[in-house]
C-alpha cells in the first residue's frame, strides 16, 4: 500500500454540480475522512433491492496522501469498473481522462494488503478493471481504494467510479452519447437557446461520437442566420443536431446513430474481444449484431448484452440494468421516438419495446 498522510482533519462539503445532479445521479459521494477501510463509505447498486447491478460515486483525490475508501457488498460473478473524470459540460471530454494519474484497488474485505483487481495504466487515461467473485465469497464485503499515484491529486476536478456486473466500458460509452450536451445549438423564436443532452437519432448515419461531434461543429461554423430561429437556417449541406417536439421532422440534413449503430460503437469502445467489432466495415445492422451474439435469459443477462429484434418492428437496445424479471431491464437505445426527440434515452424495456420478449436477448461474448 502507498503511504497515507495523518486522518483527514478537513470535511469536505458533500455536494455536486446542479448539472451533474440533473443528468446522473450519484450512487455514493466522497464523504471525508475516508483514508482507510475503517472509515470506507458504504455504496449500493440501484434497485429497490440493490437488483440493477450497476453503482458508482463521485470524489476528489485532493492532496499529496489523499486516498478514497469505499466498499459494498457482491454477490458471485464477473465484474468491472472504470474511473474516469465526471465532467458533464464538455463535449470533448465527458467521461474521458482522469483529473490527474489515478489508480483503482479492489480488495476483499478479509486481506486489505493483498488486492484482488488494480488499474494503473499511467498518465489521466481513464482506468479500467475485471475481477470475479467466487462461489465461496458471494455477498460478502469488497473494497474499493482510489488514489493518486506518486503524489498525482486534484483539488478542484471529479473522478467518476463505476462498477457493475458486466461490461461497464461499454455502459460508460453509452453514457457518454446519452449524457453529450447540446449547449447551444438550435433557438426558439424568441431567441431563447435550447438547452438538452444526448446524440441525435438519425437512420443509417451511425456516426461514433467524436465524428458527431465534429459535424456538429461544422454545422456551428457554417449557418447562414444567426441567431437561428429554425432549423431550416441550417444549410442543407450541415447537420441538424437534434430535434425537440414541434421542429420539422426532416432528417435530411441530420448526424447521430441508428439503434443499431448505436450499440455498435458502443461495443468498439469496450476493451472485450466481441466478434461484433471485427466488422470490415462501420456498416452494423440488427441481422449483424443478431449473427454476432449468441442467445441468453433473464437470468444469465450482464450489463452491456443487448436486446435486438431483426425483420419487422426491428430494434436494438444495449442492456444498462438488470433484474430479475424481463419488465425490470432498463436499456439505453437510440430511438425515433416522436413523443422524446429522436434521440438516445434510458428507460424500461417495456416503455422502450413493450412487445419485446426474453427470445431479444442476447450476449455479445
Amino acid at each position: 500500500m502507498k503511504p497515507k498522510l495523518v486522518l483527514k482533519t478537513i470535511t469536505l462539503l458533500v455536494a455536486l454540480l446542479l448539472l451533474s445532479t440533473i443528468v446522473f445521479a450519484a450512487d455514493g459521494t466522497d464523504i471525508e475522512p475516508n483514508n482507510s477501510p475503517a472509515q470506507a463509505n458504504e455504496i449500493t447498486f440501484r434497485g429497490t433491492n440493490g437488483e440493477n447491478m450497476v453503482t458508482g460515486c463521485v470524489g476528489k483525490i485532493a492532496y499529496d496522501g489523499d486516498e478514497d475508501w469505499y466498499w459494498i457488498n457482491l454477490p458471485a460473478g464477473s465484474y468491472s469498473a472504470t474511473l474516469t473524470n465526471n465532467k458533464m459540460s464538455s463535449v470533448g471530454t465527458i467521461f474521458g481522462n482522469l483529473p490527474a494519474d489515478y489508480d483503482i484497488y479492489i480488495y476483499h474485505y478479509t486481506d486489505t494488503t493483498s488486492y484482488v483487481a488494480r488499474a494503473f495504466g499511467g498518465g489521466t487515461t481513464k482506468e479500467h478493471l475485471t475481477f470475479t467473485v467466487p462461489a465461496d465469497k458471494h455477498n460478502t464485503k469488497y473494497y474499493i481504494r482510489i488514489d493518486g499515484y506518486l503524489s498525482a491529486h486534484n483539488d478542484t476536478e471529479q473522478y467518476k467510479f463505476m462498477l457493475c456486473k458486466g461490461d461497464m466500458e461499454m455502459l460508460m460509452e453509452a453514457y457518454r452519447y446519452l449524457y453529450f450536451p447540446h449547449p447551444f445549438y438550435g433557438r426558439q423564436s424568441s431567441g431563447t437557446e435550447y438547452h438538452t443532452k444526448s446524440v441525435a437519432y438519425s437512420y443509417g448515419t451511425k456516426d461514433s461520437l467524436t465524428y458527431y461531434e465534429q459535424k456538429l461543429d461544422e454545422a456551428d461554423q457554417n449557418i447562414t442566420t444567426t441567431p437561428q430561429t429554425n432549423w431550416d437556417h441550417y444549410s442543407s449541406n450541415y447537420a441538424r443536431p437534434g430535434r425537440y417536439d414541434g421542429e420539422p421532422q426532416s432528417q435530411s440534413a441530420w448526424c447521430g446513430v441508428d439503434c443499431s449503430g448505436f450499440v455498435y460503437w458502443n461495443a468498439k469502445a469496450s476493451s472485450q474481444s466481441y466478434t461484433l467489432k471485427s466488422l470490415a466495415n462501420i456498416y452494423c445492422g440488427t441481422d449483424e449484431i443478431v449473427s454476432h451474439s449468441t442467445g441468453t435469459t433473464v437470468a444469465n443477462l450482464k450489463i452491456g448484452d443487448v436486446s435486438v429484434k431483426s425483420g419487422v418492428g426491428a430494434h436494438a437496445m444495449v442492456i444498462s440494468r438488470l433484474s430479475s424479471t424481463l419488465s425490470g431491464l432498463y436499456v439505453i437505445h437510440a430511438d425515433g421516438k416522436q413523443n422524446g426527440g429522436r434521440k438516445i434515452f434510458e428507460e424500461l424495456l417495456s416503455s422502450a419495446r413493450s412487445s419485446f420478449d426474453e427470445n431479444n436477448l442476447r450476449s455479445l461474448n
